[in-house]
């Protein structure tokens, strides 16, 4: 039996308590922080709208419920029902630096804790324009059987999902597209900036959901798709494909 989300919660983050929709998140809809017994199950991995306000977490709960149930969790059979690879998708380049400096801070407490295995510790890669490019990220798609978290901005992250990507060479596209659109759980954060790319994020995700006419993907769920906004609109969500499919229900804070 894994450790409790909660201590798990507060060895990642430095000494922080889980808010309780970072347990329902991460451990399933009955999961409630003030009881422990709640918080050693996981969860399945579904698509979901999720609106909290600014301030409260987004970044470590969606990160850390990856974290929970696709690296740490002990059954592996659970493991590989979430996608080996967390696409983090943001808007500008000021917020993929924070997300790229929080989220190795947590892997790293994680590791030296004991509570994430040191042979499942996932790659934290940076895809953003201008970046020199670390040891992770010169050679994370020649490995694709690896867990990794890709943290960039919606130009080279959805260039790439399209075969178009920015900034590599054209030899390379199809690699990263097929690395892209399949066993990933794409995030999009803050979608009220992302103008035309949140569209093009739905009908991505129809497309690997085989929604209408779409063409399926491989592996997991990989068709699972996070939106996350403080100022949430369903109605923004109701592409072409998806205009007589019912969405995710909306994900509130509670």
């Amino acid at each position: 039996m894994p450790a409790p989300y909660d201590a798990f919660f507060h060895t990642a983050t430095g000494g922080k308590s889980p808010y309780g929709y970072q347990c329902r998140l991460a451990c399933g809809p009955d999961a409630k922080a003030d009881e422990p017994t709640t918080l050693t199950s996981a969860t399945a991995c579904a698509s979901q709208l999720i609106s909290i306000p600014t301030g409260l977490g987004k970044t470590a709960a969606v990160v850390l419920a990856w974290l929970w149930n696709r690296v740490a969790h002990p059954d592996a059979a659970h493991r590989d029902t979430w996608p080996r690879r967390l696409v983090y998708c943001l808007p500008m380049r000021t917020l993929v630096e924070q997300t790229r400096d929080e989220t190795r801070a947590w892997v790293t407490k994680l590791v030296d804790a004991g509570l994430n295995p040191p042979d499942r510790k996932p790659r934290v890669v940076v895809l953003m324009g201008g970046e020199s490019l670390d040891a992770d990220a010169k050679d994370w798609d020649i490995h694709p059987e690896a867990d990794a978290i890709l943290i960039g901005t919606q130009d080279m992250l959805l260039s790439r999902a399209l075969n178009r990507g920015y900034g590599m060479a054209r030899a390379r596209w199809p690699i990263h597209f097929g690395l892209l659109n399949n066993d990933c759980l794409w995030v999009m954060d803050e979608t009220q900036l992302m103008g035309p790319g949140l569209a093009t994020a739905c009908q991505l995700e129809a497309f690997r959901a085989a929604i209408s006419q779409g063409f399926g993907s491989f592996g997991g769920a990989s068709s699972v798709t996070w939106y996350m906004s403080t100022t949430s609109n369903p109605e923004l969500l109701k592409t072409r494909e998806w205009r007589d499919v019912k969405r995710p229900e909306e994900f509130e804070f509670g």
